[in-house]
């Protein structure tokens, strides 16, 4: 099986993210490293993953 190395693009500061209270944040990376936050209301069902991408999380927030 052969693989590929995907290095995120863009700066560190891209990776900042604050994330909104009470929601279902997705995170998925494409194959060109740009980076995808999806946010749901929590317990929503998920999004789809973005165009050429993996899902690399499911953050959850609560109200505080």
């Amino acid at each position: 099986m052969m693989g590929k190395r995907v290095v995120k693009s863009g700066s560190d500061a891209d990776l900042t993210k604050t994330y909104t209270a009470s929601k279902d944040t997705y995170v998925d990376i494409s194959n060109t490293g740009a980076i995808t936050y999806s946010e749901v209301a929590n317990g929503a069902a998920a999004p789809a993953v973005a165009a050429n991408s993996i899902r690399l999380q499911k953050v959850v927030t609560n109200g505080t």
